[in-house]
C-alpha cells in the first residue's frame, strides 16, 4: 500500500502588477488568467494530461485548483519531479503558487510557495472522536 499523502496546490495571479523582463509579467489579472488556462493546454499540456483529474479551475477567484488525496507521493517519482519543475515554470511565468503536502504523520507537513504567494492554504491539526 505505502505511505500516503494529501496535496493541494494553487496557482494565480495577484492583483499587483509585476514589472519584469518577461511579457507574462506584466500583463494584469484578469487576462493571465485566460493565460493560465492556455499555458495548460499548450506548455504545460503534459502535466494537465498527467494529473488532469486533480485540477479545478476556479473561475470565479482566477485560481487553478490541484487536489490529491491519498497519493502516494514520493520526490523521487517522474511524475512528482514533473509536477514539481511545473511549479517552478509557472513562476517563472509570472504567477504565484502555493503547495501543501500533508503525511500519515502528524509531524510530515511540506509547504513550498511562490515570493509573492498570498498565502490562501492553511493546515489546521484536528481531533477527531472515532466512537
Amino acid at each position: 500500500m505505502g505511505y500516503r499523502s494529501d496535496v493541494v496546490a494553487l496557482v494565480y495571479a495577484i492583483h499587483e502588477p509585476f514589472v519584469g523582463q518577461n511579457s507574462v509579467l506584466t500583463i494584469d489579472k484578469e487576462k493571465r488568467y485566460p493565460l493560465l488556462k492556455t499555458l495548460m493546454s499548450t506548455t504545460f499540456k503534459e502535466i494537465a494530461d498527467m494529473w488532469g483529474s486533480h485540477f479545478k479551475w476556479h473561475d470565479i477567484d482566477g485560481v487553478l485548483v490541484f487536489k490529491a488525496n491519498d497519493a502516494k507521493w514520493y520526490e523521487s517519482d517522474q511524475d512528482i519531479l514533473a509536477f514539481e519543475n511545473f511549479l517552478k515554470e509557472v513562476e517563472r511565468c509570472g504567477f504565484e503558487f502555493e503547495f501543501v503536502r500533508v503525511g500519515e504523520n502528524r509531524d510530515d507537513v511540506e509547504r513550498h510557495e511562490s515570493s509573492r504567494a498570498l498565502g490562501f492554504l492553511q493546515v489546521e491539526l484536528k481531533i477527531r472522536i472515532d466512537i
